[in-house]
């Protein structure tokens, strides 16, 4: 599963959230405390056309909060994903991952005064309503319903799979790189010093033959 970090602020982990089906991924809740203009983040690792569940609670009634999440591709810049305020008690907040790396999720108040407490999980994977939707359009019955969600299950471990090898194949290509450096930068270093060193005898030659002590 991606993994998860908490940044930016004290992010303390509640326990593990209970997922709507077998077939999402639930990495945990986490617990913010937002004061003043302080932005609190964590940040998900996503594959690519993986649907992003996040579930949040605002724990002080009438609370208002603000959350931004914003992607960043493997090799591309950041684009944002999610931008609005969130003000009902709970709720959910679904997007879809535009391609594989990492996405940061952050909290903070919209106004610059105050404190409100968030409680946040994330759940990767189609929710209970999707596959109601589908069972009913379909006239699925238990085993195909069953088949369906295990099959999505499986893609996701694919997808995942495939992040995986990607995020592997780029630290491949870091480890070829500091290797490379590892390797022609002493030589480099050395020939600095040779060639310092003899312009430097070049110099203290001159210096002597013109003072007439050689």
């Amino acid at each position: 599963a991606a993994a998860v970090a908490a940044a930016g602020g004290a992010a303390a982990a509640a326990g593990a959230a209970a997922a709507a089906d077998d077939d999402v991924h639930v990495e945990g809740a986490l617990f913010f405390v937002l004061r003043d203009k302080r932005v609190q983040c964590f940040y998900i690792e996503t594959p690519a056309d993986v649907p992003v569940i996040l579930s949040y609670r605002l724990l002080d009634e009438g609370s208002v909060a603000r959350v931004v999440a914003k992607m960043k591709a493997l090799e591309t810049s950041r684009r944002v994903v999610v931008d609005q305020d969130i003000n009902k008690p709970r709720g959910t907040i679904k997007w879809m991952s535009p391609a594989d790396g990492e996405t940061s999720i952050c909290f903070a108040l919209p106004e610059t005064e105050g404190v409100a407490r968030v409680s946040v999980s994330i759940d990767y994977g189609q929710d209970a309503a999707y596959y109601q939707v589908l069972k009913e359009m379909e006239h699925l019955d238990d085993v195909a319903m069953a088949t369906t969600k295990l099959a999505g299950t499986l893609w996701l471990v694919l997808r995942e799979a495939d992040l995986s090898k990607a995020k592997e194949q780029e630290f491949h290509e870091a480890t070829e790189r500091t290797f490379s450096m590892a390797i022609y930068w002493p030589i480099f270093q050395l020939s600095i010093l040779v060639v310092a060193g003899f312009l430097q005898a070049q110099s203290l030659q001159r210096f002597f033959s013109s003072s007439s002590l050689v």
